[in-house]
């Protein structure tokens, strides 16, 4: 009983503790609260230890795992241990969808997993939405494609890439118009 007695009093001691330690203390959510100080976030877990350190301007909510950071006023995400798993260096992280998210850095456009792997070098002017597993990106002026895991499938050497139709699109280059496959193939006119 004396045992019970004393480990309740260490995790309220070090509760009290935490409570006098920052400026504010959210719910505990799975045994994790957001605690600020100074205007900086960090956690703590229900015993009132630290383990992301305060030193993020925002911390938001974990999905799959997973939140999004900012710190001088940069993105990056860190997992449910604390652990910075995409470093706080881009403009912007979008959404995850499908186990990946276009992050923005400098004005240009890239590509992590859920990891934090670059899967798709920040390299990009612009990066649409995926369909059919493609979205179509444009570097220089010129347009190509990638596939979902980063790959270029059409290269960006295009001037215009219509829309894909029964496998195929109309692309652009040098003011001549060719018919290109999914993989990028030009296909011969007939």
């Amino acid at each position: 009983m004396k045992t019970i007695a004393f480990i309740l009093f260490l995790c309220c001691t070090n509760l009290l503790f935490a409570q006098l330690h920052y400026d504010y203390i959210g719910k505990f959510n799975n045994h994790k609260a957001i605690v600020t100080k100074n205007g900086f976030y960090g956690m703590i877990n229900d015993e009132g230890v630290e383990f992301v350190p305060v030193k993020y301007e925002y911390i938001g909510k974990f999905k799959k795992g997973i939140a999004t950071v900012t710190k001088n006023g940069l993105y990056g995400m860190i997992n449910e241990t604390g652990e910075e798993i995409v470093p706080a260096k881009y403009d912007f992280i979008c959404k995850y969808k499908k186990g990946k998210a276009v992050v923005t850095k400098n004005g240009l456009y890239g590509m992590i997993n859920e990891t934090g792997e670059e899967i798709a070098l920040v390299k990009y002017e612009y990066i649409g939405k995926f369909k059919k597993g493609k979205a179509v990106v444009t570097k220089n002026g010129l347009y190509g494609m990638i596939n979902e895991t980063g790959e270029e499938i059409v290269l960006v050497k295009y001037d215009y890439i219509g829309k894909f139709k029964k496998g195929k699109a109309i692309v652009t280059r040098d003011g001549m118009q060719a018919i290109i496959d999914e993989q990028g193939v030009e296909l011969p006119l007939h």
